[in-house]
């Protein structure tokens, strides 16, 4: 029989999984409702948008501004990283199962939680530098192209800062 621990569990779990999933489709969504730029053709490319795709999804931030192979990479290395993810659980879980232990932090050993801080500091490096690198190939797409995004500081009472948009003639 399930207990009322174990059931609070399972509705908290749904609960994230459907704000994670609202998440989702929001930010799959942005396109479309993304107000065009005026004096823009459509071939264009955010490169905000570039590195939210790519940090969702590593490499798509690259795909959209069209450097397919640097994005096939990555997506590649995203699937290593979920690969190795997957082994990190079920080596933690098989370990801990044949004891008959749950697996928490305070149960593991300084193996194990040097592997466990190791992967989470990759996967979000991993993660940062692609974003960082969705902008920059966005940011050269949109040059070889002659637009010219440049960060345009306002100097005030209050420090402003405004993204310009110039289309080079």
């Amino acid at each position: 029989m399930k207990t009322d621990a174990m059931m609070e569990k399972m509705r908290t779990m749904k609960k994230r999984i459907l704000l994670l999933s609202a998440a989702g489709l929001f930010l799959v969504s942005l396109p479309l409702f993304a107000e065009r730029l005026p004096g823009f053709s459509d071939d264009y490319k955010d490169p905000f948008l570039a590195g939210i795709l790519s940090w969702v999804m590593p490499g798509a931030g690259q795909i959209y501004a069209h450097a397919y192979t640097r994005g096939s990479f990555f997506v590649l290395g995203e699937l290593v990283d979920k690969t190795a993810l997957l082994s990190l659980f079920l080596y933690l879980h098989d370990r801990y199962s044949r004891i008959g232990g749950q697996v928490s932090w305070l149960n593991l050993n300084d193996t194990e939680k040097g592997l466990v801080i190791s992967y989470a500091l990759l996967s979000v490096g991993f993660r940062i530098y692609t974003s960082l690198d969705a902008v920059r190939t966005t940011q050269r797409y949109d040059r070889l192209r002659g637009y010219d995004t440049s960060l345009l500081i306002l100097p005030g009472p209050s420090l402003g800062v405004s993204l310009e948009f110039r289309r080079n003639l």
